[in-house]
């Protein structure tokens, strides 16, 4: 309980990210296909990955790395059809 009061400030503005992401999405649905909106907005998986994988040194499994490249080969063939 300590670690979170002393961490209000980050949390606050993580909060807001989530939900100005969140609100753009919306907006972006309001301008373009919602199929190619939801396809970008899981290609967020990908950099997931790749952050955990370069920046924090985590070990990315054959499931994770599997599921980093169906998200990026469904975003291709919701992009192409």
């Amino acid at each position: 309980a300590e670690h979170m009061r002393g961490r209000w400030r980050e949390s606050l503005a993580a909060g807001g990210c989530s939900i100005a992401a969140y609100a753009l999405a919306l907006w972006a649905m309001t301008r373009a296909q919602i199929a190619a909106v939801a396809a970008l907005r899981e290609t967020s998986i990908v950099f997931g990955v790749a952050i955990a994988g370069l920046l924090l040194k985590e070990r990315i499994g054959p499931l994770r790395a599997a599921a980093a490249v169906a998200v990026v080969a469904g975003a291709i063939a919701i992009r192409m059809g």
